[in-house]
């Protein structure tokens, strides 16, 4: 069913009972799960030569017999990897930073929050370009100083106590 790109059983036996339909091949199923099924492929063509002056049937000039019918089939697909997914070393970071006119403090805190998470984003997605989250980090940082930081207001303030000098003789 891999080889084939089959995903599901009801396909794969659907496909296999429309192929003996249309007789290209014997389909003797079992009932027992333990025993294997039968299947006997058709030949259509076999005269022992063609228009082209070959002998032997299309069976045996595409699949010799000396050849086993399933060959192991080994994936050896390899995946482009950005090399840049995070820096070789802390200098490198703040190299990167001195050259975007940033202080090498920021490279250093950069540096080591990321490190200390794995290189991830948000503890799950692999970092693809170390670069682009140091200019995102860059933006943040512009974004947090421009904030004015929001006063705390403690729970244990007394509402009551003033700054102002009150004059309680002139009337309201």
């Amino acid at each position: 069913m891999k080889l084939a790109k089959i995903g599901s059983r009801s396909t794969y036996h659907r496909l296999i009972k429309d192929l003996s339909d249309w007789e290209y091949i014997n389909y003797l199923p079992t009932q027992n799960p333990t025993q294997k099924t039968m299947v006997r492929m058709s030949q259509f063509c076999t005269s022992s030569s063609t228009e082209t002056g070959l002998t032997g049937t299309l069976m045996q000039r595409y699949c010799p017999k000396n050849i086993p019918l399933t060959l192991y089939i080994k994936h050896s697909k390899q995946y482009k990897l950005s090399k840049e997914r995070k820096p070789k070393n802390e200098l490198e970071v703040i190299e990167y930073f001195k050259l975007k006119n940033w202080p090498s403090l920021n490279a250093v805190k950069f540096f080591n929050h990321y490190e200390g998470v794995g290189w991830k984003i948000g503890g799950k997605t692999k970092i693809e370009d170390w670069k682009a989250i140091a200019a995102n980090w860059m933006l943040r940082a512009e974004e947090i100083k421009e904030k004015p930081k929001l006063q705390i207001v403690s729970k244990n303030t007394d509402y009551l106590i003033t700054n102002e000098q009150k004059n309680y003789g002139e009337p309201l």
